[in-house]
């Protein structure tokens, strides 16, 4: 039986496979071409093959600490497309993991350089230019935008790597979902950003992000690298999502700075290590999630979850509330709510459900358990309205970022919930809560 193109091409993968799992081998450098996957450098980011013809998408494996994928070097044609997986894929142009779940894809090539990026996925997705004229519009190299960027000793470096960073942003979670010529379109928009904004006023642009407003228009802000870019960057305000402690001591404002952290009128040391605040010499946070405005921490010896914000949470029926929810934002939309449900008398209890929204009612998914309830806007506020819950909630948005916003049932006086549209970043963030409290 003559064997297809895809057959072949899993057969020499699980050959480069065996091959790599010898450290002795000599030639499995010889029998790979190394891929690297870009926004920053990616790892854990999953890889598959789609060989010519077919349209199965073979898994090859995920990359490594620098981003790399190997595949063998007999496989010259077809597609490579990476999963970015929110909470799992690690980006280092940032601390913790990725916020939110995208694809890209890159043709395989016997030229290198052999990458996949947003600039590639541009490519293959555009049928009607070719890469080389997409660099001619946006006055840049074809060869910096077609390759790895990171490395490149070009003088428009940081100007392509900012604008991959912005790009990102709006690469669909399925490649195919995207819209070409909207990608195309803010392509363009993000690079008359930088040159007008950037260029022109000497500002660095490895130290600053580009973030698309929900109405369209362009901002930047300055890049995450790091958790102390965060804690110190200004005055912040501490909340526990557990109950009790809410109850005790609710969202108190502190700050960090030289070392030491203001907090209840108190000075208490601190240092970061990683993803760890050490302070008072033994207290430790583990954080799970950080952006510009918002971080989720596990304290490892309380193990509520515990959120840090840049804004103050006013979520009170006499506090001033902002952000407000529109009809548009939740019908045919999927949301994941996490919480702590500790009882009178219990320990901590996280909690995961999954919210379905139709035009009148809403699906509730609690483990095994499904409620479908009546829900309706009153004034921006999310009423659920239902005999078989204890009791009728209302929320409220506190604060939020591009990711993840905070919630609370204002009624009940309870604690904040965290609220997650992406399904894989609510998923970690509940795993890796589960694992810092064991």
């Amino acid at each position: 039986m003559k064997k297809t193109l895809l057959a072949l091409s899993v057969a020499s993968l699980l050959t480069a496979c065996g091959e790599s799992s010898s450290s002795d081998s000599p030639t499995t450098d010889r029998n790979t071409v190394e891929y690297r996957v870009i926004d920053g450098y990616l790892s854990n980011a999953d890889v598959c093959m789609i060989a010519v013809g077919e349209t199965l998408c073979v898994d090859i494996g995920s990359t490594d600490e620098n981003g790399v994928i190997k595949i063998d070097k007999d496989i010259i044609s077809g597609q490579l497309i990476a999963t970015i997986k929110a909470g799992e894929t690690k980006d280092a142009d940032s601390v913790g993991f990725v916020g939110k779940s995208y694809q890209m894809v890159a043709e395989i090539s016997v030229d290198s350089p052999n990458v996949v990026t947003p600039f590639t996925t541009l490519d293959v997705l555009d049928t009607d230019k070719t890469l080389a004229e997409i660099a001619n519009e946006l006055d840049l190299s074809e060869e910096l935008l077609s390759g790895d960027y990171l490395a490149s000793n070009d003088t428009n470096k940081a100007h392509v790597h900012a604008l991959a960073r912005a790009l990102v942003t709006q690469l669909a979670v399925d490649k195919d979902d995207n819209n070409t010529g909207d990608l195309l379109s803010q392509t363009e928009k993000v690079n008359d950003y930088i040159v007008n904004e950037f260029k022109n006023n000497d500002i660095d642009l490895d130290s600053q992000n580009i973030i698309f407003e929900d109405n369209g228009e362009l901002r930047h802000e300055p890049a995450i690298s790091k958790l102390a870019d965060f804690l110190e960057a200004g005055p912040r305000f501490l909340v526990s999502l557990n109950g009790a402690h809410y109850r005790d001591e609710g969202a108190r404002p502190l700050t960090f700075k030289d070392g030491v952290t203001y907090l209840d009128g108190k000075e208490i040391s601190y240092e970061i290590m990683d993803n760890i605040l050490i302070s008072d010499g033994n207290e430790k946070d583990e954080f799970i999630y950080v952006s510009n405005y918002l971080s989720l921490s596990v304290p490892l010896r309380s193990k509520d979850l515990t959120a840090i914000s840049s804004a103050p949470f006013g979520v009170g029926d006499d506090e001033e509330r902002e952000a407000t929810w529109a009809a548009d934002d939740l019908i045919g939309n999927t949301f994941y709510f996490i919480f702590d449900d500790q009882g009178k008398g219990e320990s901590i209890k996280p909690t995961f459900v999954k919210m379905v929204f139709s035009a009148s009612t809403v699906i509730i998914t609690e483990g095994d358990e499904v409620n479908s309830v009546a829900w309706q806007l009153e004034g921006g506020l999310l009423k659920l309205e239902t005999e078989e819950l204890d009791r009728n909630i209302t929320y409220a948005q506190s604060v939020s970022d591009q990711n993840i916003t905070l919630i609370k049932d204002i009624k009940a006086g309870m604690s904040l919930s965290v609220m997650v549209q992406d399904e894989n970043l609510a998923k970690s963030i509940f795993a890796k809560w589960i694992s810092a409290a064991n």
